[in-house]
């Protein structure tokens, strides 16, 4: 029996090993240019031997909880839009699934101690958000619902335990997005989140981490105040985000999560500024986040930071009304070229939006100027961008949206230079795209609308 101790508590230690080199490696393999084919094998590498492991895991619960938080590290990767998503969000859920297996017993609830409880509770988290991203609304509530009831029933079984807590309060905040659909019914969630995250804060008010939950709980709770209340409402919740961020950013300068999140805190305030007609505050906001993102994306490497960046250029050139046309074409032109890069280089679609959107941008401004020759390329690149997005999401709405927006401005573009032709074979292909948009999933209401718009674009031609 010693003996057998002894081997089963060598095979956790070789997980942990494994999950650490898979965090660690994969990072510096991040950085080397043509290393995605190596990441990829590494990925495979690493899902091999956790599914053979698993296998033979059998009662021995350190082992199970090693393999579970291993698999949550590599859905992580998978998921993660910066890594190029090797795998896909499928296969994301597929090892946040396989590690929610590890932990489980009788009705769904883990049974490997308090260790076990909290990686299944952030497994759930992780499965319930990645829901959402697949545009799969109805199946996270449920599932959060039920992590949530297994969480109160352990924090209710046990003196305050601050960890567990925590997980509640993230827990609240990830249902209270999964129920935007009805954002009546997400504002009490969101508000037992804030409670929960603030009694932590209060009693542990050194902890970075709690501090960065909180902030996003007033994130969330700001944009519900918004929608539901109005502006003045909500931008008490955005200056606390705010607050708390840049105290984070100045207690820890070299941290990328709380630098890019105190990118995304200045441009909601700065946001919240213009809503209240305040270009003053706008101006100054977007300032803010400019001069932290313009630093972090001086590493050409890290696209989540130049991908931000791109998209912030591309806002401060759209609002700067009072600068040369030259200049803020030359702005657009840099932002669009940033995007490109991060887009090319992860082969990922995070900021495919953004980069159609500044396609599109440039297009009709280089219109207003009367340079077609320019404008036409710009705008058939902001089609070709979002149509190659809306493969990956074919069923996603909003980038059908974007397919049928940026063809309705290429078909204008191509009438307006002359090239009657060519507008009405756009046209008619974008009615035949809006009416096939039924088949997959688009809404009836979603479907009227976007026709009347093709109809009326060619009614324009």
């Amino acid at each position: 029996i010693a003996a057998r101790q002894v081997a089963e508590d060598r095979v956790t230690q070789m997980v942990n090993l494994s999950d650490r080199a898979l965090s660690e490696v994969y990072a510096l393999m991040e950085r080397l240019a043509g290393g995605m084919p190596a990441r990829r094998e590494l990925i495979t590498t690493t899902l091999d031997f956790l599914e053979k492991l698993s296998k033979d895991a059998g009662s021995n619960s350190h082992l199970r909880v090693a393999l579970a938080k291993a698999y949550s590290r590599l859905g992580d990767i998978q998921a993660d839009p910066s890594s190029a998503r090797i795998g896909g969000l499928d296969g994301a859920m597929k090892s946040y699934r396989a590690g929610s297996g590890l932990l489980q017993a009788g009705p769904q609830r883990p049974d490997t101690g308090k260790e076990g409880l909290l990686a299944w509770l952030d497994l759930q988290e992780k499965i319930g958000m990645l829901h959402l991203q697949m545009a799969q609304l109805a199946s996270a509530p449920p599932l959060l619902r039920h992590a949530i009831a297994v969480a109160e029933q352990a924090a209710a079984s046990q003196a305050f335990d601050k960890d567990i807590a925590r997980r509640r309060g993230s827990l609240y905040l990830a249902l209270s997005k999964a129920l935007h659909p009805e954002l009546a019914e997400s504002r009490p969630v969101v508000e037992t989140s804030v409670d929960i995250l603030s009694a932590l804060v209060r009693q542990y008010p050194s902890d970075p981490d709690l501090r960065y939950d909180l902030s996003r709980a007033y994130t969330e709770r700001g944009y519900l105040v918004l929608n539901l209340l109005g502006v003045e409402a909500a931008r008490q919740d955005y200056a606390k985000t705010v607050e708390l961020r840049e105290q984070l950013v100045k207690e820890h300068p070299t941290d990328t999560l709380y630098r890019r999140t105190l990118v995304l805190a200045y441009v909601h305030f700065g946001n919240v500024g213009e809503k209240l007609n305040q270009p003053d505050v706008v101006r100054s906001y977007y300032k803010k986040a400019l001069a932290v993102a313009e630093v972090d994306a001086a590493d050409s490497q890290n696209l989540v930071a130049v991908g931000d960046y791109g998209f912030l250029l591309l806002n401060t050139a759209a609002m700067d009304e009072h600068a040369p046309e030259a200049e803020i074409l030359a702005t657009m032109r840099k932002a669009v070229a940033l995007l490109e890069h991060v887009v090319a280089a992860a082969n990922q679609t995070t900021y495919a939006h953004t980069l159609s959107y500044g396609y599109e941008s440039l297009g009709l401004r280089l219109k207003q100027s009367g340079n077609f020759a320019e404008a036409i390329p710009n705008s058939r690149r902001a089609v070709s961008v979002a149509e190659t997005h809306l493969g990956f999401f074919p069923g996603d709405q909003p980038s059908m949206d974007r397919v049928f927006t940026t063809t309705r401005e290429l078909t204008l573009t191509l009438a307006q230079s002359g090239d009657r032709q060519g507008a009405l074979d756009q046209a008619a292909a974008l009615i035949r795209r809006v009416e096939q948009s039924k088949d997959r999933g688009a809404t009836p209401g979603f479907v009227e609308t976007q026709l009347a718009m093709a109809h009326l674009a060619l009614a324009e031609v």
